[in-house]
């Protein structure tokens, strides 16, 4: 026992030591980076669906029975316009004639009922003071723009006029402005914690060289496996975060040796060797749980898949 203990006592030595080759880090990196990067722009096709249902699993599926049992022409986001009235209802002459020109603009596109017609009665409230009408979209951005806007210019002091709705919902995307900022803000609280700016900056560096590198292995595995575009979005966030809490482990310890008046070398030695294991051990049981959750997915994705051969679902006619 005790000479297994010392074994991996020098083990654990030897490789936290090794870390402080700074050249042989840097080489292999570099070289990391570099084989990552002619892999991606060398022959392949990548799978990175730039939607966020991939093929083969259970939403995907019922999104395409549902595609298929739309009608012809059937398009993709809808939304709702509503209108109060205050002190009046929304039957007055002005009101509904406001409205009715309104939605007779709007009226070219498809699956819009006014609520003034026999069809669209259930439209309007009881106390006749709230109206809605509801239209459907195909993707373009300048027909729902100009619905919202055509919609709100008929707001007035005696009557209030809303949109909302999935195609009213701006669904911005991910912005590398954003990222810079909270790079920035997590180097300034890392500033005033550390009181050091190379002890700030290096869980930073670690965290962008890890992340990059990460998304280089995203980008080769896409060539072989459907990834949704997500994962480029939240891999950078979460990634960030954990590679940064992970680099404070061994920072902290680091700076704590500083001060016991040792090398450099066993300052590095002491401070992977004893935090690296926890990094390890978090960092393995991360990846073990993530995998449990791709072996799990896969499952009930076979079987879903073996239940709609079984059990086929057809779309009743219109």
């Amino acid at each position: 026992m005790r000479y297994n203990r010392d074994f991996r006592e020098t083990h654990h030595d030897r490789i936290s030591t090794m870390v402080f080759q700074q050249a042989v880090v840097r080489r292999s990196w570099v070289g990391r980076c570099a084989g990552g990067t002619a892999r991606r722009s060398g022959p392949g096709r990548s799978q990175v669906h730039r939607r966020h249902l991939l093929p083969a699993t259970e939403s995907a599926t019922a999104t395409e029975l549902l595609s298929e049992g739309a009608p012809a022409g059937q398009v993709t986001e809808s939304g709702k316009i509503v209108w109060h009235t205050d002190g009046t209802t929304v039957r007055t002459p002005t009101v509904q004639q406001t409205f009715t020109s309104v939605i007779d603009e709007i009226s070219a596109m498809p699956a819009v009922t006014s609520p003034y017609a026999d069809a669209g009665a259930a439209q309007i409230d009881p106390a006749a003071t709230t109206a809605y009408v509801s239209v459907t979209f195909d993707k373009d951005a300048d027909s729902i723009e100009t619905a919202a806007e055509r919609a709100e210019s008929a707001r007035s002091d005696s009557v209030d006029v809303e949109v909302g709705g999935q195609a009213f919902t701006a669904h911005p995307g991910g912005s590398h402005v954003t990222k810079g900022l909270g790079i920035v803000l997590a180097f300034v609280v890392l500033l005033l914690v550390f009181r050091s700016v190379w002890a700030a900056a290096l869980p930073i560096i670690t965290g962008i060289v890890g992340v990059a590198t990460s998304l280089l292995l995203v980008v080769l595995a896409s060539n072989m496996m459907d990834i949704a575009v997500t994962a480029l979005t939240m891999g950078p966030l979460i990634g960030l975060g954990v590679v940064i809490d992970y680099a404070l482990f061994n920072v902290n310890p680091y700076r704590v040796a500083l001060t016991s008046g040792k090398s450099v070398r066993d300052y590095v030695a002491t401070a992977v060797t004893n935090s690296g294991r926890a990094v390890i051990f978090a960092g393995l049981t991360v990846v073990i749980a993530l995998l449990g959750m791709i072996v799990l997915h896969a499952v009930r994705s076979r079987r879903g898949l073996q239940r709609q051969r079984h059990c086929p679902v057809r779309s009743s006619p219109n």
